[in-house]
């Protein structure tokens, strides 16, 4: 039986390392030498990594047994899955609509991708949306 918790340990410590790396390469974009400004939703999704990393950190020093880890894994999904419609928001563009696709746009190097204005979030730069008059 130790050896199973020693893998659900582990398991369970996993997302903690992703998330630990995750936030920390967001800090370095946000203070390193490009000194890029986090957008409020990313800075939303942040609290979301660090609900994931806390809750992780904390199943993988319990150590669960079958009970816990139903408890746990509950508890990382639902955190986890918070962050989804951050994601979603952020990746649509901050007001730019439903019609903002991000693929179609990088591919053909055109940011009218939807009118009303707002901003492109692209990864870590966030591009103005540029809006063209419709013939």
């Amino acid at each position: 039986m130790p050896a199973e918790r020693t893998s659900l340990r582990l398991a369970f410590a996993l997302p903690a390392v992703v998330c630990a790396a995750l936030l920390g390469f967001g800090y370095y974009l946000q203070y390193g030498p490009r000194g890029l400004d986090p957008c409020p939703l990313c800075l939303v999704q942040r609290g979301f990594f660090y609900a994931v990393m806390a809750v992780s950190l904390l199943g993988a020093l319990h150590g669960p047994g079958r009970l816990g880890t139903v408890h746990w894994s509950i508890l990382l999904f639902l955190f986890s899955a918070g962050g989804n419609p951050v994601d979603a928001v952020t990746a649509a563009g901050s007001g730019a609509g439903a019609l903002a696709v991000l693929p179609l746009g990088a591919t053909t190097g055109s940011r009218d991708l939807a009118a009303g204005g707002g901003s492109v979030h692209l990864g870590a730069v966030d591009a103005p949306l540029v809006v063209r008059a419709q013939p």
